[in-house]
């Protein structure tokens, strides 16, 4: 034992010399145990301006907090992430420019189709001459125009208010579902009014039926969209996933709306005014709307919620 000592003594000793020899090269890497040696700290200086070996294994031990602290100064800054804002996506650095412009020219196109099949529907219905004339108009600037320009001004490519900010985005979200609403409502007014005058039964079809259920999850989703506004009014604990859910049931609504557009188009007053080939094409353009609804939300706002979540 005591030959044990000796030798460990002198190799405790022979690498203090080292260190004092060569105080900026170290043949070892740097590592906590050896900062508890290197580090001077608090202790009594030696004459060359430097703490004794045992004062600062004794600082070292009574202050564990400052070694640790030193180290973790030198290391590299993290850097802190910025969270973006809902709907504004940033286009990925690798994708081929000529994906990104046809995706913005489908968005555009998205847009042009929703007020030119709302503009041919309002045409189509001569509006004025009976009360059922302005059942498609309110019921096609409702859901056809409305609805769609309030969803599709969210996309961070091709939206018509891409230099306002998120919160003036909801503004015009809530004043474009606001304008939606009233025009359902003002549509089944008239066509409850123009069925009871005529003494026909109600809901006696498809679209009468997927429509009526169009019009309740609409209301359901201005009543999840108003606490949303006001969480704290509402007492909404997990906005997150309130917000998912209202994405995703909104996306439902809108699909149930593309429906029920597709329904009427089997009706006979719209099938005695439309016939052969136009009849097909006006099959397909409420479609493209709902396609380009669909990629929007899938794409942009349902990975990241579930993230927030």
């Amino acid at each position: 034992m005591k030959v044990g000592r000796e030798l460990f003594g002198s190799l405790s000793a022979s690498g203090l010399s080292r260190e004092r020899a060569s105080p900026g090269h170290s043949r070892f890497p740097p590592s906590p145990q050896r900062a508890l040696w290197a580090t001077p700290s608090h202790g009594r200086r030696r004459p060359g301006g430097g703490a004794s070996p045992a004062a600062a294994a004794a600082s070292a031990i009574a202050n564990p907090e400052d070694v640790f602290g030193q180290l973790e100064c030198a290391s590299p800054p993290a850097t802190a992430m910025q969270p973006l804002e809902v709907g504004l996506v940033p286009t990925s650095a690798g994708e081929p420019r000529l994906t990104r412009w046809l995706r913005r020219g489908s968005g555009i196109l998205a847009h042009l189709v929703a007020l030119g099949f709302t503009i041919f529907l309002t045409a189509l219905s001569r509006p004025g001459t009976s009360l059922f004339s302005w059942h498609p108009v309110f019921m096609s600037l409702a859901f056809c125009l409305c609805m769609a320009e309030a969803i599709l001004l969210f996309s961070p490519e091709h939206s018509p208010f891409f230099f306002c900010s998120r919160k003036a985005r909801i503004r015009l979200h809530w004043a474009g579902q606001t304008l939606a609403i009233l025009c359902a409502a003002l549509g089944l007014g008239f066509i409850i009014s123009s069925r009871t005058r005529s003494e026909l039964p109600h809901l006696v079809s498809w679209h009468s039926w997927v429509g009526a259920l169009t019009l309740l999850a609409t209301g359901v989703q201005a009543l999840c969209g108003l606490c949303l506004l006001c969480p704290r009014a509402a007492r909404v604990s997990r906005v997150a996933r309130l917000k998912l859910y209202h994405l995703t049931c909104g996306l439902v609504v809108y699909l149930m709306a593309t429906v029920t557009v597709l329904l009427g188009m089997y009706s006979v007053w719209f099938q005695a005014q439309i016939k052969g080939a136009a009849w097909y094409l006006c099959l397909a353009l409420p479609v493209y709307p709902a396609l380009v609804i669909m990629h929007q939300i899938s794409r942009s706002y349902l990975p990241r919620k579930k993230m927030e979540m």
